[in-house]
């Protein structure tokens, strides 16, 4: 399962370091509205954190696209026609 970490730091506007594996790439487009990184390589998890410190301003387009994404894509309205849908697809 996804979980909501990494949602809800990305609604707050924080650079979110996700694994690549499981359910990362489902919400985190590397570079554009967080970091990916393979998290059984210490070398990359610690590159995108020192990135992650090294460039907060430079970072605000990633950080606004990645509230933008979580919103549009969590809202509640949108969830519940998914459901629906998706309910209605079985019937």
């Amino acid at each position: 399962t996804l979980g909501l970490v990494a949602p809800e730091a990305m609604a707050m506007e924080k650079i979110v370091i996700f694994t690549s594996k499981g359910p990362g790439p489902e919400i985190i487009t590397n570079e554009k509205n967080g970091l990916l990184c393979n998290p059984n390589e210490p070398i990359d998890i610690a590159s995108k954190i020192c990135w992650a410190l090294e460039n907060y301003k430079v970072s605000e387009p990633l950080r606004k696209k990645a509230r933008l994404d979580v919103l549009n894509r969590f809202e509640i309205s949108i969830l519940v026609e998914k459901n629906i849908q998706l309910y209605r697809n079985f019937i």
